[in-house]
């Protein structure tokens, strides 16, 4: 694979505040059939959130995405609840899963997230810290790979979000029928491609989502230590990778107390 096909951008952290850094979730795949998990969320955005300067959303915040043009109440008001993250001075970044990968511009300036692209270099404590979605080292998953060149295609997402919005809904509605029955058979990283990616990168830590299989994993890459950090898909309970003054640490976050909320948020 050629070093354009990891191209990346970069950012430099600060290590000085005394909490958090930065919070890294990925692969809640949020929508209104699930509102314990919508309600998670607004819960982690009102507390655990509030406690960091950087929140990095690795991808599949959403279900399905079918278009900015076609974001429901729900959708709106998950954005209200970001911003109002952001108003409290926290920097909110967000990076393209297989699901959400058509959020575009218009939908992320309701969050007032940033958007990243994939990977994200970080620089921490004097090293690299590399951030991707997870999706593309799954090389081993011949038909998800070969759906994923095709469907990423800039002319065919162009050609796609100006088709008729209840085609696109009903796109959405089949992707989601069949996102529901492969979530048991998503296939892990592929070793190889992913020693490659921390080799292309000289990078000591990876952070990913998309395998739903939560650890840290110890390898080697011309005699250096690196460790890939796997982020957990959420559900009635979630979990949040921290990074802070004396490293990593995994937060793990209960079943919220309350049902889902209803309330309507101003940014919307």
């Amino acid at each position: 694979m050629s070093r354009n096909h990891w191209s990346s951008s970069r950012i430099s952290l600060s290590n000085t505040d005394p909490i958090y850094d930065s919070l890294f979730i990925s692969d809640l795949h949020l929508c209104e059939e699930r509102p314990q998990t919508l309600a998670l969320f607004q819960q982690f955005l009102d507390t655990t959130a509030r406690q960091c300067r950087r929140l990095y959303i690795l991808g599949d915040l959403f279900e399905y995405w079918v278009g900015d043009d076609m974001a429901t109440v729900m959708h709106r008001q998950v954005a209200s609840w970001i911003h109002d993250l952001t108003d409290q001075g926290v920097s909110v970044f967000f990076m393209h899963g297989n699901r959400d990968f058509l959020v575009g511009d218009q939908f992320s300036r309701l969050c007032g997230w940033t958007l990243l692209s994939d990977p994200h270099i970080l620089r921490w404590q004097g090293e690299n810290l590399l951030l991707t979605h997870g999706d593309q080292l799954c090389i081993d998953d011949v038909d998800y790979m070969k759906f994923r060149r095709f469907s990423r295609s800039r002319f065919r997402i162009s050609v796609f979000l100006h088709l008729p919005r209840t085609f696109r809904r009903w796109v959405g509605k089949r992707l989601r029928r069949a996102s529901m029955k492969r979530n048991t058979e998503i296939m892990d990283v592929n070793r190889d491609e992913t020693l490659k990616l921390f080799g292309q990168h000289h990078v000591r830590w990876m952070i990913h989502g998309h395998t739903h299989r939560p650890a840290s994993h110890e390898d080697t890459v011309e005699d250096m230590t690196v460790t890939r950090h796997v982020l957990a898909d959420w559900g009635h309970s979630g979990e949040v990778l921290a990074l802070g003054n004396t490293g990593f640490e995994r937060i793990a976050l209960p079943a919220p107390q309350k049902k889902a909320p209803t309330r309507r948020g101003h940014h919307s």
